[in-house]
């Protein structure tokens, strides 16, 4: 994410003034990097925060760019000992995202067996 937004600045300082593009222009491309500058951050944090710790008006897994279901983190959650000392958070995603997760899991399962690795049109 340093990267991304070290190129981002540099064009913004360096290469857009070099352009030549009216005040109109510049200021819309400006807008434009800024804007997706921060859409970039947002979307990253949460990859590699726990839910409780961001706090966003959307849906916690609604700016995931990996969608780890049935919610971000849920690996980590019970190692990390977060699960006890934020149950409200975490019990409410697991009962709303839960049921969702595991009906595409078994959907996608399903389709992976039947479809990719038993063939059932398959004489032999």
């Amino acid at each position: 994410m340093d990267e991304v937004s070290s190129f981002l600045r540099h064009y913004l300082e360096k290469t857009l003034p070099k352009k030549g593009y009216n005040q109109t222009v510049n200021g819309k491309v400006k807008d434009a990097c800024l804007r997706l500058n921060s859409a970039l951050n947002v979307k990253f944090e949460y990859n590699y925060r726990y839910p409780h710790e961001v706090s966003a008006l959307d849906d916690l897994n609604s700016y995931a760019i990996i969608y780890q279901l049935p919610y971000n983190g849920f690996g980590r959650v019970e190692q990390d000992n977060v699960f006890s000392t934020n149950e409200g958070v975490y019990s409410q995603l697991l009962a709303t995202k839960g049921v969702d997760w595991f009906a595409s899991y078994v959907y996608s399962l399903r389709n992976a067996l039947f479809h990719e690795i038993i063939t059932p049109l398959d004489e032999e």
